[in-house]
């Protein structure tokens, strides 16, 4: 048997693909080295001097199956979704996996009608082996082995080791009580406490992915700024006299363990939020209060406490606007009268004004 296996994955998760390669194809399946091709494992990927475009291409062309490791980094490389793209126009074989938190219904287009796998599934993983015979045929397999192979494999990702790489910096009492005690101070200027929290650009390109931060500082940018406007909201504040808080990683988050608001099930099913950070509710209370003020989230990035209110709800509105079909043709029009730069508004700010726009039409046009 000649078989080629190509695997597609991001650089981003490249101790999955290890593991993968490792456990599960070649000591669970004896997938030899030579019928591997894949850009991130030595001695089957690239060589030196090799055109890098027109090595994929080939090695996609010539794969008897093409292994797709689908993760939220997968989901924003430009290179990946090429690749997606190439296996489905080749209409080549191909076995989609997916990574938590990565689900069933938003896979990508190709995929959501195809046999998705899920890589933390035992039951799943036996079926790559039982569904793919003819490729995985070796007259020495051992089912037994196989299962011990997968058992140790799963076991990286309970213990958090593959899924999400924290690099988990355990922030002091005295970290959190110095911002947070300012709030407690008779008579402070609660606006000037909560724009010294505003998310910059660089925060929301650290916290949430490529396709959603630029619209989601420009949603913040506009929410600050009405704060600014109309201070109401802030009386709220008058009269607290303590405050609480709970911290929960992104690896809570997509267990679906957390102490944050359940809306931040949406944030990584919809592959919006990076990893590597810890994220806060705090919680102002009033003399006697029971249940307070919460505010989600606050996150501890660049060495300040910056505040990302309630961002599950931006990033729905964010889908809404990339599913609509009506905002980017727009937006390449207004980029090419130059109208964007004119009015000194990102990419991001842009799409969001358009989208706004349209939906202001649609209720007048409903009335």
């Amino acid at each position: 048997m000649n078989n080629k296996i190509f695997i597609s994955y991001s650089s981003q998760d490249q101790t999955i693909l290890n593991e993968f390669v490792d456990k599960i194809l070649k000591l669970g399946l004896n997938v030899k080295d030579s019928e591997i091709k894949c850009t991130g494992i030595e001695g089957s990927g690239i060589k030196t001097g090799d055109d890098f475009k027109s090595w994929i291409k080939n090695n996609i062309n010539d794969c008897s199956v093409a292994i797709l490791l689908i993760s939220r980094n997968y989901k924003t490389s430009e290179v990946c979704l090429n690749e997606m793209g190439a296996i489905w126009a080749l209409n080549k074989s191909h076995i989609p996996i997916i990574v938590d938190p990565i689900g069933y219904e938003n896979a990508g287009f190709i995929h959501n009608t195809s046999q998705l796998l899920r890589i933390t599934s035992k039951d799943d993983l036996l079926k790559l082996r039982d569904e793919n015979k003819t490729l995985f045929k070796q007259e020495d397999f051992n089912s037994q082995n196989y299962n011990r192979q997968i058992d140790s494999f799963l076991k990286l990702f309970d213990q958090d080791q593959v899924v999400v790489k924290q690099k988990k910096k355990v922030l002091s009492k005295a970290i959190v009580d110095n911002y947070f005690n300012q709030f407690l101070i008779k008579d402070v200027d609660y606006l000037k406490l909560f724009l010294k929290s505003q998310p910059t650009i660089s925060d929301c390109r650290s916290i949430f992915t490529d396709g959603f931060s630029d619209e989601i500082f420009a949603f913040y940018n506009a929410m600050f700024f009405k704060l600014i406007d109309d201070r109401k909201g802030l009386n709220n504040y008058d009269g607290i006299v303590k405050y609480d808080y709970e911290s929960s990683s992104y690896s809570d988050i997509v267990k679906g363990k957390h102490k944050l608001q359940g809306g931040m099930k949406i944030v990584v099913e919809l592959s919006a939020m990076k990893g590597g950070y810890d994220f806060y509710n705090v919680r102002f209370l009033k003399e006697g209060d029971t249940w307070g003020i919460a505010t989600n989230i606050w996150c501890y990035i660049n060495d300040r406490w910056v505040f990302f209110p309630k961002p599950w709800k931006i990033i729905r509105e964010i889908d809404a606007m990339k599913n609509s079909g009506i905002v980017e043709p727009i937006a390449k029009i207004v980029n090419r009268f130059g109208i964007g730069k004119e009015l000194n508004k990102s990419d991001g700010e842009i799409h969001m004004l358009i989208f706004h726009l349209i939906k202001e039409i649609q209720k007048g046009a409903k009335k």
